[in-house]
């Protein structure tokens, strides 16, 4: 199975149920990515609901996250959703079904064991995304899209699923607060997420959901964490393009994103992370315009390094034992963003 590459304009009845046919098995599980932000888990939640309506009592339908974003924590808090944190390990084994991944399409960055261990027994891996897709072992739903959210919604309106999903009030508030979240607040905004909204805001809470992502509180860690990262960064001029680079010990994409609103064009953070004694780095990318995907896709080619993501925001898991330290592991990212840099 090879991934999508065309950035198609729509979806067509037949893109979607092709895709649906890749099902496997008796059971279908949704895995949006580690971190779990506002886009991906408001994506994972549209699709749940679509594919429990489209396949009434054929599939067994569970999602499965194994941890969400602070800011989408205290979103869901706001807005009256109750969420655990972490993914219930005690869950029934499954035994007979596909996978299908929201807004990530390389299996290979999820660290959790127990979510690791399940893709891997899975029968088919399926995704869902909004960017192109570079993992030529997981079929590819892709369209051109600020956020997976507005992919799934045209899933849903393409399958006639979309009115009776609009009824959800709380569906629209999580996909008005993915967009918005995805867009920069709509600084990133298209035509098509402007049409996606004219469709949301009449049946959602569309200044609630505004003025809780704009009044949302960092912890003190948090804040922290922030502080340290600009602290420490280190600062490179190229032309007229400013890039900070620095390390923390966790909040990496908000340390990146605060790095953004003081003035870099690029930030780079990377963080070293521990998992069941198995030592990993994982670093978030964040630009103002420039293709950071290009880049950590790039780096898929060296051992032990999975990355991806969208054009102002990456990521990158990398196994501790592939590089030397992070020194290393960071003066190749900058070599990597300098390399295109020079191109541009």
């Amino acid at each position: 199975m090879n991934s999508s590459r065309t950035s198609k304009k729509s979806l067509s009845r037949e893109d979607v149920l092709s895709f649906f046919r890749m099902i496997a098995g008796n059971e279908v599980i949704i895995i949006p990515h580690e971190i779990t932000d506002h886009d991906a888990y408001a994506a994972s939640m549209l699709l749940k609901t679509i594919l429990e309506k489209h396949f009434v009592n054929k599939y067994k339908v569970t999602l499965l996250v194994s941890s969400i974003s602070n800011e989408l924590k205290e979103f869901l808090e706001r807005i009256g959703i109750q969420y655990g944190t972490e993914i219930d390990l005690d869950l029934p084994s499954f035994n007979d079904y596909t996978v299908i991944l929201v807004d990530i399409t390389a299996p290979q960055r999820f660290t959790n064991p127990k979510i690791v261990e399940i893709i891997n027994n899975a029968k088919r891996i399926l995704a869902i995304d909004h960017h192109i897709a570079e993992n030529e072992n997981v079929h590819t739903l892709f369209l051109s899209r600020t956020s997976t959210t507005e992919v799934v919604l045209e899933i849903a309106h393409v399958l006639d699923l979309l009115n009776e999903l609009l009824k959800d009030k709380l569906l629209v508030n999580l996909s008005i607060a993915a967009i918005l979240t995805d867009t920069s607040m709509l600084y990133y905004a298209d035509e098509y997420t402007f049409q996606t909204l004219s469709l949301l805001v009449p049946r959602g809470e569309y200044k609630v959901v505004y003025t809780i992502l704009k009044g949302a509180k960092k912890g003190v860690s948090e804040r922290m964490a922030r502080l340290k990262g600009v602290k420490r960064a280190l600062i490179l001029k190229v032309d007229d393009k400013i890039i900070a680079v620095t390390k923390v010990g966790s909040y990496e994409g908000s340390v990146a994103s605060a790095l953004i609103s003081l003035g870099a064009n690029i930030a780079i953070v990377v963080s070293e992370k521990r998992e069941k004694g198995k030592k990993y780095y994982r670093i978030s990318g964040r630009s103002s315009g420039f293709d950071l995907s290009k880049i950590f896709l790039q780096l898929n080619k060296y051992e032990g390094f999975v990355g991806g993501g969208h054009r102002t925001a990456a990521g990158l898991i990398v196994d501790a034992d592939k590089v030397k330290d992070a020194s290393q592991l960071i003066k190749m990212i900058i070599d990597k963003l300098l390399e295109e840099l020079s191109e541009k």
